[in-house]
């Protein structure tokens, strides 16, 4: 199994805004499994979460950044400018 994992870094005063969109415009599509995680770090920091998105393969990972993730993104830009940065890891399931 592939998962994507981004990171995402809110503005505090983002924050429960951003993670009831993520919710219902994300997180809501069936095409893909998806997960949203609170990190959990330094109270000085910004609310971190982290959005995994798991594959069967790693073509239809790389299929979903080409054509899913730009959209997702200017979604977000769109609904909250300049409120958060990320970034994203990929990664490969080893064990069951």
């Amino acid at each position: 199994m592939r998962i994507l994992n981004i990171t995402f870094s809110i503005d505090n005063g983002a924050e429960s805004s951003w993670v009831m969109y993520v919710k219902k415009n994300i997180l809501s599509d069936d095409t893909y499994h998806s997960t949203l995680l609170r990190i959990h770090s330094d109270e000085s920091t910004h609310p971190s979460y982290g959005v995994q998105f798991n594959f069967d393969t790693i073509e239809k990972l790389n299929a979903f950044k080409a054509q899913q993730l730009p959209l997702i993104y200017a979604a977000l830009h769109k609904e909250f400018p300049n409120k958060w940065v990320m970034f994203e890891t990929e990664l490969e399931a080893i064990l069951p």
